[in-house]
Order: structure tokens, then sequence, then C-alpha cells
């Protein structure tokens, strides 16, 4: 999987998967071992190899400049059967600022149709998750086919969503107006925690769920 701080490899090792992780950032890579004992190794998506049965990628696509050669990647690294589940800033989404959404980090912004595009010459659509970021569950093919490209409608709809969005659908649809009041539970939240380290707050998470 691909990682930052390490905390997913770690919680799904303690759900008893066998996790591993890849990370460029030599600080996140080093943070993951360091405070989680994570198997996360120093390097990019082109230093991976091994047979997995799941992958998956928060937050990194977007800043790829070659998605379908990067999900050819993917399926050849995925065993038959394989699953990979991709995360993305979803290009139509309703809670990003209009002063929030793009980013110079980011060189391409998904829809969900361009997103299972991208990856159409190797995998099948399993679950499709649009709830604020854009979540794509795929399987790898049998067989690799032609690249599917998004029918003309599908990209007249992208180009007409984004003229509606703006300020009054982010503040009231998007429920913009409350991120103050959500800025200040989450300092709360965050303050009561402060002392605990990465690990014992994932730890407690865990051990409050299984007593549910």
């Amino acid at each position: 999987m691909l990682v930052r701080g390490g905390e997913f490899t770690y919680l799904s090792g303690k759900m008893g998967f066998e996790s591993e992780g890849i990370e460029p950032s030599i600080g996140y890579s080093e943070y993951a071992k360091n405070e989680y004992g994570c198997n996360v190794v120093t390097g990019e998506i082109e230093d991976i190899d091994g047979k997995f049965d799941v992958i998956t990628v928060f937050h990194v696509l977007e800043h790829l400049p070659f998605p379908v050669r990067t999900f050819e990647k993917f399926y050849h690294l995925l065993n038959k059967n394989g699953v990979l589940f991709v995360e993305v800033p979803w290009i139509e989404t309703i809670d990003a600022s209009p002063h929030n959404i793009y980013f110079k980090a980011h060189i391409f912004y998904y829809s969900v149709d361009t997103l299972i595009s991208c990856a159409s010459q190797y995998f099948d659509v399993v679950k499709v998750d649009t709830t604020s970021n854009l979540k794509i569950l795929f399987r790898a093919k049998n067989i690799p086919t032609s690249i599917e490209l998004p029918n003309p409608s599908s990209i007249d709809a992208i180009k007409a969503r984004l003229k509606t969005k703006g300020w009054f659908e982010y503040l009231f649809r998007g429920k913009g107006i409350l991120k103050p009041i959500r800025k200040v539970v989450n300092a709360i939240k965050e303050n009561r925690v402060k002392h605990l380290s990465g690990k014992q707050i994932i730890d407690n998470v865990i051990s409050k769920n299984r007593n549910c």
C-alpha cells in the first residue's frame, strides 16, 4: 500500500492482515517505522515488486503524471482476482471551498467516469463511494482489454457540473458554514489526546471498537 504516516498500515496489521507499505518521503516513512514499527520502505511506485492480494492508494494518483501506466503497474503487482482501492479528491464534491479546490501539487482531478476510464484496461469496478472524496474499489481483470473512454455526454455533464460549483453550494449544501464549529470541536478532541502517541491513539480506537 501507498502510505503517509503509516497509520493505515499499522491498523490493517493489527486487524490481522500482512501489511507493508511504500512512501516516497523519508520523513513520513521513518515516522511510520519508528512510531508504529511498520514494514514501510522509502521509495516510489516503480520500486515496488512482488505479488499482493490487496493494494490501497490514498491520495496518491492525483500527483502522478501517467495514471494509466500506474494502473498497469498495479495490475501486474496483484494476484489473480486481486483488488485495488483508490481514493482521490473528487472534482464534483460539494464540500470543498471554491478557493480550496485546486492545488499546484495535484496534476489531475478526477470524476467517477474519468477515474474508471484510467483503470478500464486492467480493472473492473466493484464499488464507488463519493462521500466527500472519490473512493473506488477495483478488481483486476483476467485479461487486459482496450481502454474505455468516457462518453461525450459524461464529459458534458462534468463541464456543466463545474459551472454550478460556488460559495452558496459550499456553505449550505456542503455545510461549509459549519467549518469554524467543526474546527473548535476537533481542537477540543485533539487536546484531550495530545499526551498520547499516534500508536496509543490507534490502539485505543481498536480496543473500544472490539468492546462494542
